[in-house]
């Protein structure tokens, strides 16, 4: 997939290895997905960040361990973490199982 950065065409797609990535993805609810060990896998003429979901990032944890594939389009932001122990250090103090009400 070709970018352009000012001006500048990129032939290089991002390189998360060892990353977990955090996306927001499009739709009429903002929806909010990690995905640990992303690398890209071309499906159908399309572009996926393909990964496994790291423990605490699915509801009651029932999709941890599995692969998922998110179509690079519907992504509309991002964020790097160094390592899943960073994802779950920094998202800690967010956890709603944890919040006292």
């Amino acid at each position: 997939m070709e970018r352009v950065k000012r001006g500048k065409k990129i032939n290089q797609l991002p390189d998360f290895d060892g990353k977990v990535i955090y996306v927001a993805l499009e739709g009429p609810k903002r929806y909010n997905l990690a995905v640990a060990s992303p690398h890209w896998e071309n499906h159908g003429g399309n572009l996926f960040l393909v990964g496994v979901v790291p423990p605490q990032a699915s509801y009651q944890d029932w999709t941890v361990g599995t692969t998922t594939g998110i179509a690079w389009e519907h992504i509309t932001e991002y964020t790097v973490f160094d390592s899943v122990e960073d994802y779950h250090r920094r998202f800690a103090p967010f956890d709603r199982k944890k919040r006292k009400t």
